[in-house]
């Protein structure tokens, strides 16, 4: 009996194995969690926040809920489709948009000593990582 077919066969279903690609999470945000701390300058209300799996994030600006999935690519984060509550909170629906727009308008990430800046389409965000 010949073994070397087998052993041939084990090994290319190994080299196959070993050569798949599978979608990293995004530029280390997998597995985190932010305090929204200010957007566009302003302070955040109570509950604003962001929270990160491999491939979706949840969302408040301290009203509604938003999540979805989002990718990350060229420093830039991109969310959607978003699902989204819609209450109408006194006070916070500026902020309310604000956010949704930015996670859906393509926002340049940046990440340094435990603050996370998303910024673009007119607005910016500033968030502090939480344990």
């Amino acid at each position: 009996m010949n073994r070397k077919p087998f052993f041939v066969a084990i090994a290319l279903a190994l080299l196959a194995t070993g050569c798949a690609t599978t979608a990293a999470p995004p530029a280390g945000l997998a597995g985190t969690s932010w305090r929204i701390a200010t957007i566009d300058g302003a302070r955040a209300a109570e509950g604003s926040m962001l929270a990160f799996t491999a491939n979706s994030l949840s969302a408040s600006a301290g009203c509604n809920r938003l999540g979805g999935t989002y990718s990350v690519a060229g420093g830039k984060l991109t969310a959607g489709p978003l699902a989204a509550t819609r209450m109408y909170c006194d006070g916070r629906m500026e902020h309310e948009e604000a956010l949704g727009t930015l996670l859906q308008g393509g926002a340049t990430i940046s990440m340094e000593g435990g603050r996370l800046a998303l910024e673009g389409t007119g607005h910016r965000l500033v968030a502090v990582r939480q344990p």
